[in-house]
């Protein structure tokens, strides 16, 4: 053992050499996909016991019809914006087919934008 490298080599040996990783071996892309859902409700959210909204009120960035959110797990995140502003994560969840706000002592106003904003990453190795 070499005391002074601190390590279990003997003095004979030499240190393993590894291949730089500078990117001439290989180049990573982190590709993120973002999904956003837009919603304008008709009539005022009262949230004194929480609301659940359905996935099917909400247009998605195509102008469809949302059947399903898509949630990137485990490599994403999604963020909720209620008339712009973006929303603490501990008051809302977001599952497959709908939105669940907690209950709060808030109001919700009709004609109020709530987005809900889905982001993804991949990685893509490329030798």
């Amino acid at each position: 053992m070499n005391k002074e490298r601190g390590d279990n080599m003997c003095e004979h040996e030499e240190p393993k050499k590894h291949p730089p990783l500078n990117g001439d071996l290989f180049k990573i892309s982190i590709i993120p996909t973002v999904k956003r859902y837009f919603y304008i409700p008709k009539c005022n959210i009262h949230l004194e016991n929480g609301s659940t909204i359905p996935s099917n009120l909400f247009i998605n960035d195509e102008g469809k019809q949302t059947i399903k959110f898509t949630r990137f797990i485990p490599n994403g995140y999604i963020n909720l914006y209620v008339n712009g502003v973006m929303q603490e994560g501990k008051l809302y969840v977001l599952h497959a087919n709908y939105l669940t706000l907690y209950p709060i002592h808030s109001i919700i106003l009709a004609g109020t934008p709530i987005i809900v904003e889905s982001l993804g990453f991949n990685a893509k190795i490329t030798l």
